[in-house]
């Protein structure tokens, strides 16, 4: 018989194996591969509405994926929205990027941190800015968001989520810490608004 402990931790290695198994999928088939993250952001994240105001607003709109990651929901944007201008950004350059880049007109990705975003794209520029768990993801949430606000348009949008628990940077679960993130929102300038549990929308006078 096996070993209780023994067992867990057989199991825990075979979901990391697993895990790194579908991360390199993600990595390598930029066709048809459809990775958990991007089916999670196109749902839990009103995009699809947001994308049509930003066209509305703007002949040419300029969309911006912070925290890209493999590129793969500027991939499904693209495939409804062909025409759309894209950047997706992220703290290290992915494998997929060049694929992405070669398959889709328009897009442009960058490797940066999210606190250098005005060393990298002028002041005034991008129409909607989303980002799926990657606010999370900086020590310094109120400068990369202070950042934003410089480098989109008036009228411009900021749609993000905080996301459930995990390791990163910034503890963004508690109800009392939302409320001090969205009035740090406030305070730079945005007028915030909840949209669904931890789904905001911050939108630019």
């Amino acid at each position: 018989m096996d070993h209780p402990k023994v067992s867990r931790l057989t199991a825990v290695a075979g979901l990391e194996i697993r895990r790194q198994e579908a991360f390199a999928l993600t990595a390598n088939n930029v066709f048809d591969s459809t990775p958990l993250v991007v089916v999670e952001t196109m749902s839990k994240l009103p995009l699809r509405r947001e994308i049509r105001a930003a066209m509305e607003r703007s002949l040419e709109p300029l969309v911006m994926d912070l925290a890209c990651g493999t590129g793969g929901t500027i991939r499904d944007i693209k495939r409804e929205f062909p025409d759309l201008r894209m950047i997706g950004l992220d703290i290290r350059m992915d494998p997929s990027w060049k694929a992405r880049g070669s398959l889709h007109r328009d897009v442009r990705f960058i490797e940066s941190s999210f606190h250098q975003l005005l060393d990298k794209l002028p002041a005034g520029t991008i129409d909607l800015v989303y980002s799926h768990l990657g606010i999370r993801q900086s020590a310094n949430p109120e400068n990369v968001l202070e950042q934003v606000f410089v480098v989109m348009k008036p009228e411009g949008r900021f749609l993000f989520d905080f996301g459930p628990k995990s390791t990163f940077c910034v503890p963004l679960d508690s109800k009392a810490a939302q409320l001090q993130f969205l009035q740090t929102l406030q305070r730079i300038g945005f007028s915030p608004e909840q949209l669904k549990d931890d789904v905001f929308l911050a939108v630019k006078p």
